[in-house]
């Protein structure tokens, strides 16, 4: 029977490399290995057996790299530590494999350790990477762990956060990791969360999978432009090839310089009259031109594999054709990116019509209203009007859509039917929320209450105990608090904001919590310097700004902002944005009565009718058995039907609910009005595309509405998950029936 033990023998007494060994390399540079082991020592003791059985000689049955490079520090006359082998041949043979094929890997930070240490001493990542075996990328990731504390380093080595926590870790400074953890500490030490952490590190950092990062990143000279104007690149390769975008603000300045010098090329070399970014809240809809197609290009354009870039320089021509010079000279080019990154040109785009004056905003003392008068029936909503574009482009809309959710979080913390309405609206739907999470996970702040601080950090068993002999008030309070804190921000636009301000402003007034959230400071720095000026003379009159525009810009905004937060200020974007939404101007008394009267006509409608089917029992079909089976299975066959009639019903609800969705979300709810009232999910079934332009034009033109380009139309589909596919030869939209009224129909014919 074989043995191992534990042994200290002269380095000079290992002889030779055993026959035995399955690893016969005795050529390998083995200097960054024994730079290592100079460094941090043998860390792995050699696996031996003696070659004579009276003679102190060894031969290496597992470790020869690590020999060779003991032999090269010229380390003869040292103890070095091994594990002697003692068995017979066959044993000898298998446990030298097992020890090259399963020897226990060094833990990551201790490689890190060790790879940094021979950074130092001058060993590049290829040098590194060839004496250990590894391939270059491993050894990266393990020197990318220097961007982690040695705090948090040592609680991933001692097992006190995983791989993913210490992932999350690694996207914020050192200085920043350190800060948390001390937050954290004083918080009570309980578990960390990766989300949490990652939410805490990521102050504005973009990641490459944001659309942003990957138009920059997808061209160098853009990526060069990034860097030049200051912003840092991350490789994060701490297990993973992610790229980080380490100064978001930097990196969004750079994209919309790089649009805006893109549509200013295409503009001069196509003979456009204006060049700029695409605004989506306040550009206009193209010019709905049909292009000037050739017949070459239009037998081009019909094959479906066409590369995008062909067709869209085929499209661009026709176009460029179909509008003579002197009218280009009236309409604009605007340039932006898609979710891909690609850059997105959009011509012949018409100047936005100048901005009405606004009505000031309704007063917030909510009494001073007119009384109720008697509902009528409600009309359809119309469209709502788009907001005032902030002044400081992409980066000053985050920085307010921030403070929407800011104040979205604080208001519901405060009211059990705000907390209530958005509950039912996140659980209750089936896709599409956005903003609220409604999972504990985004639970980790400083709890305000008392019922909340009691159990916050104990088990679910323990929390029950407490909650049940807790009061309905505290119940609600405590409510109200959790979900306010499960909106999360970062999801919110100024566009998908309208719903949840609706929302908010009828249970409480929002104002207050968004000037309390606003960072005046980051709006003004975003913001050209006209903007703090503006806050000025909206606050002190014309003299106060005429002295303003006198001091440089940081004096400037260290003025507006402190004047623009102690007096509750709001751009006109926030203020259009509060003025849009719903107020409910009844009192609580009409409030109360309305509700009870609809309550009553529930309990009406549910009364069966004075000798209807509740009254005597339904006659037996002819021929059923006792089951109630009629013969020949019918009942099965009803039941197929109607299972198949609830399918159906569930993907229209379902199509439905999406266009609500989407229509809210893009500049063209007509069209998804449209489709609402004339498309139907029809499984086998489908529309040409130009059949369904042409019967929504046919409808948007007897209504009088805005047109909407082919290629915008064309988003909506895609966002709705349609797939477009050539059928005897015409493109089509799969999976969907036009249920045309008669003026439609003839379009479509």
């Amino acid at each position: 029977m074989s043995t191992i033990r534990d042994a200290e023998v002269y380095l000079s007494d290992i002889v030779a490399l055993s026959p035995l060994n399955p690893r016969q390399d005795m050529e390998s540079d083995v200097s960054t290995l024994a730079a290592t082991i100079r460094a941090r020592g043998l860390l792995h003791p050699i696996l031996v057996t003696k070659l004579y059985d009276a003679i102190d000689a060894y031969q290496v049955l597992a470790g020869g790299r690590r020999w060779r490079a003991l032999r090269s520090l010229d380390l003869h006359d040292e103890h070095v530590k091994v594990r002697i082998f003692d068995g017979t041949e066959a044993e000898a043979r298998e446990a030298a494999l097992a020890e090259s094929v399963t020897q226990v890997p060094l833990h990551p930070v201790d490689e890190f350790e060790a790879f940094s240490a021979l950074e130092r001493d001058g060993f590049d990542i290829a040098t590194i990477a060839r004496d250990f075996a590894l391939d270059e990328k491993r050894v990266r990731q393990r020197l990318a762990l220097g961007r982690l504390s040695p705090r948090v380093r040592d609680m991933w080595r001692t097992g006190e956060v995983n791989r993913d926590i210490a992932t999350a870790f690694a996207a914020g400074s050192t200085a920043r990791q350190e800060e948390y953890l001390d937050e954290h500490t004083r918080g009570g030490g309980f578990s960390l969360s990766a989300y949490i952490v990652k939410r805490a590190m990521r102050q504005d950092v973009i990641a490459d999978t944001d659309a942003l990062a990957k138009f920059i990143l997808g061209d160098e000279a853009r990526r060069t432009a990034y860097v030049l104007a200051g912003g840092r690149v991350e490789e994060n390769d701490l297990f993973d090839e992610q790229v980080l975008l380490l100064d978001g603000a930097i990196a969004r300045r750079t994209a919309d310089a790089l649009l805006l010098a893109e549509a200013e090329r295409v503009a001069e070399a196509e003979g456009w009259g204006r060049a700029s970014i695409t605004n989506v809240v306040d550009d206009e809809d193209p010019e709905d031109i049909t292009p000037d197609y050739t017949k070459a290009e239009q037998k081009k354009l019909l094959d479906i594999d066409l590369p995008d870039a062909e067709r869209e320089e085929i499209e661009t021509k026709a176009l460029l054709r179909a509008i003579p010079k002197r009218e280009r000279a009236t309409l604009g080019v605007t340039a932006d990116y898609d979710n891909t990154g690609a850059l997105v040109i959009t011509r012949a785009v018409p100047a936005s019509p100048p901005k009405e004056e606004r009505a000031p905003p309704p007063p917030a003392n909510k009494s001073a209203a007119k009384p109720a008068t008697p509902r009528e029936p409600r009309e359809p909503e119309p469209e709502a009007p788009p907001l005032p574009p902030p002044a400081g482009g992409k980066e000053a809309e985050e920085i307010l859509a921030a403070a929407i959710g800011g104040a979205l979080t604080a208001a519901t913390a405060r009211s059990l039917n705000l907390a209530l309405a958005l509950t039912v609206a996140t659980l209750g739907c089936s896709h599409g929320h956005f903003g609220v999470t409604l999972t504990s996970e985004t639970l980790f702040y400083e709890t305000r209450s008392e019922l909340l601080a009691r159990f916050h950090h104990m088990r679910f068993e323990t929390a029950l105990a407490i909650v049940s002999e807790a009061p309905l008030a505290d119940l609600t309070t405590a409510f109200a608090e959790l979900i306010g804190h499960t909106i999360a921000p970062e999801e919110i636009t100024l566009t998908k904001a309208r719903a949840l301000v609706a929302l908010a402003e009828r249970h409480v007034s929002l104002r207050a919590d968004v000037a309390a959230t606003l960072d005046y400071k980051a709006l003004f720095e975003a913001s050209p310097r006209e903007e703090a000026e503006e806050a000025i003379r909206a606050l002190e009159g014309e003299a106060a700004a005429a002295e303003a525009r006198k001091l440089r810009k940081p004096k400037l905004i260290e003025r507006a902002a402190l004047l623009a937060k102690d007096r509750g200020w709001l751009p006109e974007t926030l203020t259009a944005l509060l003025a849009a939404a719903p107020q409910d101007t009844r009192t609580t008394a009409e409030a109360m009565v309305e509700a009870i009267e609809r309550d009553e006509e529930r309990g009406d409608a549910l009364e069966p009718a004075e000798g209807g089917p509740d009254d005597e029992p339904a006659a037996e079909a002819p021929g059923a058995d006792a089951a109630g089976a009629a013969p020949g299975g019918a009942s099965d066959a009803a039941g197929a039907d109607a299972a198949g009639a609830a399918e159906a019903d569930a993907k229209r609800k379902a199509w439905l609910a999406d266009l609500q969705f989407l229509g809210a979300e893009s500049n063209h709810s007509h069209f998804a009005a449209f489709l609402r009232d004339h498309v139907s999910p029809a499984r086998g079934r489908h529309v040409g595309v130009d059949a369904l332009a042409d019967a929504f034009e046919q409808w948007r033109a007897d209504r009088s509405l805005k047109k909407v380009p082919k290629p915008a139309q064309a988003a909506l589909m895609n966002s709705l998950g349609i797939e477009r596919k050539k059928i005897d030869g015409v493109m089509s939209w799969q999976g969907l029936a036009l249920e045309a009224d008669d003026a439609t129909a003839q379009a479509a014919e």
